[in-house]
């Protein structure tokens, strides 16, 4: 009886177990029944189902969902979104794609029922666009000029008013930058100081002489240390250096002090004849005063047949043309002053030669004035 007892608990148990599983096994289908129908299930009936308040499927059934189970579902949504974007962009791209051929066919039968109307509808395309380019450069063009003319203005403005304030900060400034553009060493810890450079502001048609006077003394003639002899080679005491040899024959006379002034440049003037007009001066004495452009001035002084012992002051005229350009805004001119001062003036300089920057009283300058002038004509600019 014992025995019998023992086997039917045994078989109560296995049944019992059996049962377990199988419901356990049942109610995962269940589950996953339930969430393939909802991922299934299209957004209207869902949001049917929300609206209305009735109970989904999984809620009706009463079973809890895991959690995994919860991120497939949120997972199998995502991607049946995605898959109905791709569908909707797949349907306009094939939309756009039928128009363009559909109007490409109907380019093509035009074009063959009338080729000469649409020959003529390009041409006449073609021409608009090509004023519209040429409107377009043009006005391009007219920006980047007034630009650049308010860029020169600015730096024109910028420039007199070093000129005017540091005069020797500004040739300093000006030299240290045409050294490093040639390569050329030099000890940057001596700077010219206020004694070595000086400014003088003026109305560009008086006597230069008493500013001569003001800065070198009034017997300046005497402190050259000029001795007269038949070996003795030319020296004068002012020189005045211009842009130009236009320029040098206009300031020349401003500069007349009892004797007449040299003329230093190259303009209808040859070599042999200042070398000779040298010579003939110096036998009176050292020569008071003289204009001329750089390059010839420091032709002469290679040559030998002049000499910047005697001299006491360089002029440098800072007029501007009627262009407003001084002698520094023409690189070749700013080269020959600055490799004059460098090969010839600066060993002079430390010995006691001063320099002198000339510079008209500032005067409005007006960008209606600068541009009427830069839009003359060639011929007039030529004569």
């Amino acid at each position: 009886m014992a025995m019998q007892s023992d086997k039917a608990s045994m078989i109560s148990e296995r049944t019992k177990k059996s049962k377990s599983k199988r419901s356990r096994k049942r109610n995962r289908e269940d589950s996953r029944s339930l969430s393939n129908h909802e991922a299934q299930e299209s957004p209207r009936t869902k949001r049917q189902h929300t609206e209305s308040g009735e109970s989904r499927p999984s809620e009706r059934a009463g079973n809890a969902v895991p959690e995994k189970d919860k991120v497939v579902e949120a997972v199998q949504t995502f991607v049946a979104s995605e898959h109905a974007k791709l569908r909707r962009d797949l349907q306009k791209a094939r939309k756009k794609m039928h128009a363009q051929k559909a109007k490409k066919k109907r380019r093509k039968q035009a074009q063959q029922q009338n080729p000469s109307k649409t020959k003529e509808d390009a041409s006449d395309h073609e021409q608009e666009q090509d004023e519209h380019h040429a409107e377009t450069a043009k006005r391009a063009r007219t920006l980047e000029r007034h630009a650049k003319r308010t860029r020169h203005e600015m730096d024109r403005a910028n420039a007199d008013d070093m000129i005017c304030t540091k005069p020797h900060e500004f040739l300093w400034k000006e030299y240290v930058r045409w050294t490093k553009e040639k390569d050329i060493t030099m000890d940057e810890n001596e700077p010219w100081s206020e004694d070595q450079v000086l400014v003088v502001t003026e109305d560009g048609e008086e006597n230069f002489i008493p500013h001569v006077k003001e800065a070198i003394g009034a017997e300046y003639k005497s402190k050259t240390g000029f001795r007269k002899s038949k070996k003795a080679v030319p020296g004068v005491a002012v020189i005045a250096l211009a842009g130009s040899a236009k320029r040098a024959v206009r300031i020349a006379p401003r500069f007349y002090d009892g004797q007449s002034v040299g003329k230093l440049f190259g303009k209808h003037i040859q070599t042999e004849e200042q070398q000779q007009w040298l010579r003939r001066a110096c036998r009176k004495g050292v020569i008071p005063t003289a204009a001329g452009t750089a390059r010839r001035v420091h032709r002469l002084v290679e040559d030998g047949q002049m000499t910047l012992r005697h001299t006491l002051l360089i002029v440098l005229d800072f007029a501007r043309d009627e262009r407003l350009r001084n002698m520094f805004d023409f690189p070749p001119v700013r080269n020959e002053v600055l490799q004059f001062i460098h090969e010839c003036g600066r060993e002079r300089m430390r010995k006691g030669m001063k320099v002198m920057l000339t510079i008209p009283k500032a005067q409005p300058i007006r960008l209606d004035d600068v541009s009427t002038k830069a839009k003359k004509p060639e011929t007039e600019e030529k004569t």
